[in-house]
């Protein structure tokens, strides 16, 4: 019984810590975050981490990001838009989908920087810092994203705030994502801040499959 004791108090120890540190990531990015291009600081680049495409075309998530996107670089607060996203092979390419899409709606091709090799929120952040050099970015994403993407930036020394894409009510998915899947990956965030983990890939930002081999159309 003994024993038994022990692993329940270990875990409502650990649960309890894992509450607390999500807490913690939430609570220190909210002076960070932008509702309104006006009172947004301006910025190097703006930064759009990647989501699901389907067969091209950019998920409702990624097409509020982009569209945040957007309405930062009308602002003028900030000259490039980069795309960071999963490149896992040459049919599922998210920035290429995410170039399209801001060219549709007028966005300049020169004004788009593409990183095919942004295979998570860390991998987009530390790229951007390390291979595109960029001294400071504007993360557009959704509220229940920019709390673990602002606590990356900051751990690995990339000035950044971060501009709601929040603009409808969450969907199903977002939901989902919100309250489940998004306070585990913040833990996760919080790991690979502290064994300093190298992205998947840190060479260019040319199109690569999930072995790393460039790949050519």
């Amino acid at each position: 019984m003994k024993f038994l004791r022990t692993i329940a108090l270990a875990i409502v120890v650990s649960l309890l810590l894992l509450v607390v540190i999500d807490r913690w990531i939430v609570l220190l990015s909210q002076p960070r975050i932008h509702v309104d291009p006006a009172t947004t600081p301006t910025a190097e680049a703006i930064l759009v981490p990647g989501a699901r495409i389907y067969a091209g075309e950019v998920s409702g998530i990624l097409a509020q990001r982009l569209d945040a996107a957007i309405l930062l670089y009308q602002s003028k607060k900030g000259g490039k838009i980069l795309v960071s996203g999963d490149y896992s092979s040459r049919y599922y390419d998210e920035a290429t989908a995410m170039r399209k899409y801001l060219m549709r709606h007028g966005v300049a091709s020169g004004a788009i920087l593409l990183d095919h090799a942004g295979f998570s929120t860390y991998d987009s952040l530390y790229r951007a810092k390390n291979v595109y050099f960029l001294p400071s970015v504007i993360i557009a994403s959704q509220d229940f994203h920019l709390p673990r993407a602002l606590f990356i930036a900051r751990s690995i020394g990339l000035d950044a705030v971060g501009f709601s894409a929040s603009r409808v009510p969450l969907s199903a998915e977002q939901s989902f994502r919100s309250e489940w899947r998004e306070p585990l990956a913040r833990i996760k965030a919080v790991l690979d801040v502290l064994r300093h983990a190298p992205p998947a890939f840190t060479g260019s930002g040319l199109p690569l499959d999930a072995r790393g081999t460039l790949l050519r159309w």
